[in-house]
C-alpha cells in the first residue's frame, strides 16, 4: 500500500489523502482512521477505485501547532475489519 500526504498544512487549508492498494480487487473499501488518545476513529470510509485508489480530503486541518496522526486501513470483504493498516501519517497544521 503506498500513500502519499502532506506532512503539514496551513490552518484552514484542505488535505488530500491519496494511496493506491495492490492486488487490486474491486468492491475491497478504504477507512481513513485517526489517532484519539490510544484509539484509532474512523473518519471516513469508501470503495477503491478499479485501479485500487483511494484518496480522502480532510477539510478541517485543526489549530495552528497541533499535530494530527492518520493511517489507511484496507477492509476485509464481509467484515468491516482491517486486513491492513499502512503506517500512521502524521500531519501537523503550521500558520
Amino acid at each position: 500500500m503506498n500513500v502519499g500526504p502532506a506532512s503539514r498544512a496551513r490552518e484552514g487549508s484542505s488535505v488530500i489523502i491519496t494511496g493506491r492498494c495492490r492486488p487490486r480487487e474491486r468492491g475491497r473499501r478504504a477507512r481513513l482512521e485517526v489517532l484519539v488518545g490510544d484509539r484509532w476513529r474512523t473518519v471516513d470510509t469508501i470503495a477503491l477505485t478499479s485501479k485500487g485508489r483511494f484518496a480522502f480530503g480532510i477539510d478541517d486541518t485543526g489549530t495552528v501547532g497541533a499535530t494530527y496522526t492518520y493511517r489507511i486501513a484496507i477492509l476485509r470483504r464481509k467484515k468491516n475489519r482491517p486486513l491492513v493498516t499502512g503506517d500512521p501519517i502524521m500531519i501537523t497544521v503550521v500558520p
